[in-house]
This record gives structure tokens, sequence and C-alpha cells, in this order.
């Protein structure tokens, strides 16, 4: 055995070994690193800020490969300086293939990249794994000190995991001055990744936190500031994310899609069970023209096949105060990445989505929310050929918007709820056809309000209904009446004996003598009331 006195080492003899940590006496012997811990310093690297490290840093990366595993201890708050000379794109600083039981802590350390790729338009790696498995990086730090724009085109993608790699834990991960990405979880093949875990803190970092038809089972929590999409999850399942944001772009702050790709199963074009905590309570200026939250379909391929987004979850916490803002929720569907996909059925399904907490929005440039439209814009695609179901917004409240909603609620197939919701502004719903919207109690969205509780119902076209505590249904809605015939409303659900209903005139805010005529169990007739009024009425009665 030899001691490496400068790189604090121990190295044993060994012949055979193909080890990269190898040193090679006179006389031609052999020894191998035999040190359990590895630090970057065995492996000749400074920490300065000046001395470039890049080979030193790709040797210890070897060496851990030549292992298949490994524990490596940076020392204390050094400044590992690559790439004084810019690389070939695609180059990585540590990669690493099938490495199982790797933990790595920076200790405070950083690694700068002076390329400035304003000049060097390339995209270059921090870490790369690929198919590898229980690995813990603690405290890493990658900081681009020559270009600091946000940018996704050129820069460094930060920690890149790629296919079948899991159980993955980085904590307090820092990139506090740009990158392309920071956490990335893709696949190139049939294998998908899962079971990760990550924390930190992004500035100027365009993807903070991106999976790509990878990343199953993951927990996020973190802090992104001035990206272009916060995160940017798609065809994956069971995410817990905490994201406290404070961005404004072109893009969707968060992006939850689906890609849909004929040569893959239902399973693989399926986005399930995510649970968003969005939070913004900063009163930050955020004059970007994307949405907060985007759910969308898209096409992988030029052939178009089915998506599934289903069970999810999102939370807000926002106050941005009288700051401008773009939507806070939205949708989408597109052909290629690209163009507004309508007037064809893919057979897309949207199910049992749920929006809580409270927005405060200020001054918007456009609508609160725009939801299954069959317009291009902001809520681009035709939805009304899809099934969209399950849509809840319960313990919600939106205050500072002055136009709340903007919806086509005959896209939606079935059961629009709202419970204990309040928002603020105007709401557009178009035609909203029966069995599809139900109002639990406390509800007032815009002019829409449950109906004897805070007023007459003030949205003309719409219909409702809930369910009673006796077992009953009470519904609702507005029908603009003709002044020449008598009316007809057909109920959103139907009964099993004649209901009571009960109408009255909303012309001029005073009740006018309307009556409803001819009941049965599945709906009534307006009498003639001489002139054209929106009638308000209401059915109570049992199923």
């Amino acid at each position: 055995m030899v001691v490496d006195e400068s790189a604090q080492a121990a190295y044993a003899y060994d012949p055979s070994t193909t080890s990269a940590a190898t040193i090679t006496n006179a006389v031609g012997r052999k020894y191998r690193n035999i040190e359990k811990v590895l630090t970057p310093k065995m492996f000749g690297a400074v920490g300065n800020g000046i001395a470039d490290d890049t080979a030193s840093l790709a040797a210890l990366a070897a060496e851990i490969q030549w292992r298949g595993t490994g524990r490596v201890e940076f020392e204390d708050n050094k400044n590992y300086l690559v790439w004084t000379s810019v690389p070939s794109a695609g180059s990585s600083i540590m990669s690493f293939n099938a490495v199982k039981k790797l933990a790595m802590n920076f200790n405070g350390s950083k690694i700068s990249i002076p390329i400035n790729f304003a000049s060097n338009a390339i995209v270059v790696y921090g870490i790369i794994g690929t198919d590898c498995e229980n690995i813990s990086i603690y405290n890493p730090q990658i900081v681009q000190t020559a270009y600091t724009t946000l940018d996704s085109a050129k820069g460094t993608q930060g920690i890149y995991l790629v296919n079948a790699c899991r159980g993955i834990e980085v904590h307090d991960f820092l990139m506090p001055s740009g990158g392309v990405s920071g956490f990335s979880a893709v696949r190139n093949n049939a294998n998908k990744g899962r079971d990760m875990f990550m924390s930190g803190e992004f500035t100027n970092v365009y993807y903070p936190a991106s999976f790509q038809r990878s990343g199953d089972q993951a927990e996020l929590r973190y802090k992104a500031i001035n990206s272009g999409r916060s995160y940017f999850p798609y065809n994956v399942r069971q995410h817990q994310v905490t994201l406290y944001s404070q961005n404004g772009g072109t893009f969707d702050d968060c992006l939850l899609k689906v890609y849909a790709n004929n040569a893959e199963s239902n399973e693989n074009n399926t986005l399930s069970d995510i649970d968003l905590h969005y939070i913004n309570p900063g009163r930050t200026v955020v004059a970007g023209t994307g949405s907060i939250v985007r759910l969308a379909f898209d096409q992988w391929s030029a052939t178009p096949a089915a998506g599934f987004i289903r069970n999810i979850k999102i939370r807000f916490d926002v106050d941005t105060g009288s700051q401008f803002h773009p939507p806070l929720i939205a949708t989408g569907k597109y052909l290629s990445n690209s163009s507004f996909d309508t007037g064809v059925a893919r057979g897309h399904i949207m199910s049992n989505i749920e929006f809580s907490g409270f927005v405060n929005l200020g001054t918007q440039n456009t609508t609160g929310m725009e939801l299954f439209t069959t317009a291009t814009g902001y809520s681009g695609g035709d939805f009304s050929l899809e099934t969209v179901e399950n849509i809840t917004f319960r313990n919600f409240s939106q205050y500072g918007a002055s136009a709340t909603m903007n919806m086509l609620a005959n896209c939606v197939t079935r059961n629009l709820r709202y419970e204990n919701a309040f928002m603020a502004g105007t709401t557009t719903y178009g035609t909203i056809p029966a069995k599809r919207i139900d109002f639990g109690n406390n509800v007032s969205i815009g002019a829409v309000k449950s109906f004897g509780e805070t007023g007459t119902p003030g949205s003309a076209g719409y219909q409702a209904y809930r369910r009673q505590a006796d077992g009953g249904i009470h519904c609702w809605g507005l029908v603009t009446a003709t002044g020449a015939a008598n009316t007809s409303v057909t109920f959103p659900i139907a009964f099993s004996a004649i209901p009571t209903v009960v109408c009255s005139s909303t012309a001029g805010g005073t009740t006018s003598p309307v009556n409803a005529v001819s009941a049965t169990t599945s709906g009534f007739q307006v009498n003639n009331p001489g002139t054209s009024v929106v009638v308000a009425w209401s059915a109570t009665g049992y199923l």
C-alpha cells in the first residue's frame, strides 16, 4: 500500500486494475485508490475558482463509474471552475450509467461555468444519470457566471436523469444565475424513471423541474424566480409538488400536459394523480401572456392518438395585489405542439380535476380562467368533441379579476361542480346544456349565485342543480322567454314526480307575473309573458 499525501488518499497494489484512479510507479506496478470516501482533491481538483477542474471532476466521475457505487464529499465552500475552454455541445461535467448507491455531498461548494452562451449557442450538462438507482445528492450548486439570461435553447441542463433512474434524492439544489433546466427526468426508450425527490431554488432557469414521459412518484419542494416554465410534467403519474413561483413570461408557468403517442399504450399516454400547491404571495409583477396553470392535450406524432388527464388537484395561494397578471387557469388542445386542434374528436378524456385555495390577481390581461372553449387564444382547441367530466371548484376564492371565467360549458360532458366558491367579476358560460352544472351551498361566481341564497341567479342561459338534505333535488336556471308564445324549459335532471316549479322575471330587477304551466317530470313551459323577458325558474322534487 502507498499513500499520496497531496491527494490524502491510500492506494493498494492491484496489477489488474482498470480504475481511473490508478497510480503506476517507475517499474510499472499499479496501485488503485482504496478510499471508501472519495473527494475531488484526490483527482487533482483545486476548487479555487481559478484553476480549471474539468478533468479532475471527470476523473472522479470515471472512478465512481468503475466502482459502480460510491460516496463523495466535496470540500466545504469550494468553487470548482470548469470549461474554461468551450466544450462540444452535449458535454457533461459528470456522467453516470447504471450506478447504484451513490451519495454526493457538495458541502456548500459550487461548480462554476464561465461559458458565454450568447456567443457559444450550445447546451451542456451538469450531472447526467442514465438507468441509475438509489442516488443521493446534497446541496449541489451550478452557477453560470458569464450568461445569466433566461434562455430555453442554450446553456446548462443541471441534473439530467435518463430512462429508468429510480430512488433519486436531490436536496437543496441551487442554480442562482441561469440555465436551460434544473431537475429533469426524460426517457428515450420504454423504461421510465420513478421514485424521485427534489428541493431547491432556481433563478433565471427556464425549466426548473421538467418530467418528459419519465419521473413517476415524485415529491418536489422548490422556488422558481423569473423562470420560463416552472413546472412541466407530461405523461407521468403521482406527483406531490409545492412550488413557490414568482414568474412572468410568454409561456404557461405550470403546464400539465399529455403528448399522445399512437405508438404507445393508453397507460403511457396518461397524466394522472398530480397534487400541485402553487404559491405566490409576493405581489410580484407578472407581465407574461401565459397562464399560471394550463391543462393541455397535444400530439406526439403526426398520427393523432387519445390522451388521458385525470385525478389532478391544484391548490392556490396567490396574492399579486394590483399587479398585471395572465389567466389563472387555462386549457388547451393542440397538434404537434403548435396549431390549435379543432373540429376533430381525438378520444381525449379529462376527468376528476379539482381547484381550491385563495387568489387575488389584480388586473388581468384577459379573463381569470379560460376553460374548455372551442376557440383559439389562451384556451385554444376544440373540447366540444372530447370527454370532460367531474370538474370541481371547492373551497375556492378569487378576487381582483374584472372577468372571472370564460367557459363554454357545453364542452363539459358532465358534472361541473362548485362548492364554497366565490369569484369576483363577470362570468361567461355560453349555452349550458342539462345535467352539467351542480352547485353546492355558498356559491357566488360573478353574477351566477346559488338560487335563493344571495338573490336571483343572473347569468342568462345556465342551469344548475344540487341535492337537498332530505334527499331531494333543487334545480334552477335562467331562460329568455319569448313574447309571442309559451317557452319550453327542460330540467337538467328527470324527477320521479312532477316537481314544484316557481318562476319570476329578472326584467328591471322586479318580480313580474310569469308562471309555469304544463309541468311534467322532465320540464315545463313559461306562459306567454307578452314581451321578451329573462325568467328565473326553480324546481324542487325527487328523483
